[in-house]
């Protein structure tokens, strides 16, 4: 085996364990057993999976400074960790700067893996990995539904945070229907889409997208079947853009721009018959009521919020349980996530990366070779992709989140510059009287 399929191998199986992938059985987890918020140790997870994780982060780290250009590298992509820098400085104001510690350096670790899998990746092969490594995710889940169902599937004996009520829907090698359910719509995108690059024979293909179709139903995750019609929406959209000529690209991007605003003023509207569609209920299965409660705690300490991780789960949490009866184990949405733990100073920190992302992305969309456009459009569609799916879910400052990883990745990748297409094998032309020549190949384009 060669160092580059070593890499790539190690990456793999790195980002699965970041995701949340085989935690119940890795960390000896009983879903039965309720997870007590007051416990640090019970929410930290085993010995196992912090062992197994470290590992990971540190590989990550290595992976990195073998880069012979990490100080540039670092340079541009410093945006990323302005949340994990926040995350550490929130030790200060945390009601437990232990657990923020700990949780800062899995946050930290997350967005490093993201780094060092855009580092040793090209484009196409960052994708590559992240469409197989989710695929493998579909893959497994369904054996451990008919292997391990008590693991596999959420049952009426489940306990808090793992939810009774999602009984018979599955959650595969995850803690939560969520997760399999994001996951899932993820790889049933990025499979119809990209199908040659991940899988080259199209039985392999047919069966991986019904696999993934499979694990959206049986999850019954509203914010799954959302990924995989808006992942793949984007993909195709974006996909179209960069197919016209590069003046063309930069006036439909910004007219998409105004129509999203537009759009943005009839979203109540929107997103009420988008839930009715799917069965779901209006007011997001309690999350609006939940969300205002919020609010006007996270109102009392609005500048540098109640510390990273800790400050929700020991605080913020608790007093929220206690005056609504509703136990969630987050905020379930991100922006609010960053507010808890670092207050509005945060929410500008992560509004800034998003931005510096999505410039940066268009970018690469407006001035990549058309030939290369179905790579292209990958950054641009994460970063999408995390705008929307942070309004519902805790995904923009969790520690061990795909979405994370993703923007991570993203970064990277575009601050390497703009993909070109793969040098071709040199054709070798006769030349009389001065033997043989070949053509060179195309060079890489910068940002």
């Amino acid at each position: 085996m060669d160092v580059r399929t070593a890499e790539r191998l190690f990456l793999a199986a790195c980002m699965l364990l970041v995701i949340g992938a085989f935690t119940f059985q890795l960390a000896g987890t009983d879903p039965s057993i309720a997870v007590n918020r007051q416990d640090a140790s019970a929410r930290g997870g085993s010995m196992t999976m912090q062992l197994l994780l470290a590992i990971c982060y540190s590989g990550s780290g290595l992976l990195l400074l073998r880069s012979n250009s990490l100080g540039q590298l670092l340079r541009r992509t410093w945006p990323i960790f302005l949340l994990p820098a926040l995350a550490f400085l929130s030790m200060a104001w945390s009601p437990d700067p232990y657990t923020t510690f700990r949780k800062a350096i899995a946050f930290l670790g997350t967005v490093v893996l993201g780094l060092a899998i855009a580092e040793r990746l090209s484009y196409d092969g960052a994708i590559r990995l992240i469409a197989q490594v989710t695929l493998a995710c579909v893959v497994f889940s369904v054996l451990w539904v008919f292997l391990f169902p008590h693991f596999a599937v959420h049952q009426v004996t489940d306990a808090w945070p793992y939810q009774k009520v999602h009984a018979g829907s599955w959650r595969g090698i995850f803690a939560h229907r969520t997760m399999l359910g994001y996951v899932a719509g993820l790889a049933f995108a990025l499979i119809v889409y990209y199908g040659p690059l991940v899988a080259p024979q199209r039985l392999v293909r047919l069966v991986l997208i019904a696999l993934s179709a499979v694990c959206l139903i049986k999850a019954n995750s509203g914010g799954g079947m959302l990924t995989a019609v808006g992942v793949l929406g984007l993909l195709y959209f974006f996909g179209g853009i960069s197919s016209l000529d590069r003046r063309s690209r930069v006036a439909m991007i910004l007219l998409m721009a105004v129509f999203t605003l537009a759009v943005g003023f009839f979203a109540d509207a929107i997103m009420g018959a988008v839930l009715e569609l799917l069965g779901k209920q209006p007011d997001l299965t309690g999350r609006l009521p939940y969300w205002q409660n919020l609010l006007d705690i996270l109102n009392e300490r609005p500048f540098l919020g109640y510390g990273y991780y800790a400050g929700f789960a020991y605080e913020v949490g608790i007093r929220l349980a206690q005056t609504t009866g509703t136990n969630f184990s987050s905020t379930h949405n991100g922006y609010l996530s960053v507010i808890a733990s670092f207050g509005y100073v945060g929410l500008a920190a992560a509004l800034f990366m998003l931005g510096w992302l999505g410039f940066k992305s268009f970018r690469v969309i407006t001035l990549a070779p058309q030939q290369v456009a179905r790579f292209a459009v990958f950054p641009m569609v994460v970063v999408v992709y995390a705008l929307g799916a942070n309004m519902i879910e805790d995904s923009l400052s969790s520690e061990n989140d795909m979405v994370v990883l993703l923007l991570a990745v993203v970064g990277g990748l575009v601050s390497k510059g703009i993909p070109v297409p793969r040098r071709r094998a040199s054709p070798v032309i006769q030349v009389p009287g001065r033997g043989t020549i070949t053509l060179a190949g195309i060079g890489r384009a910068r940002a």
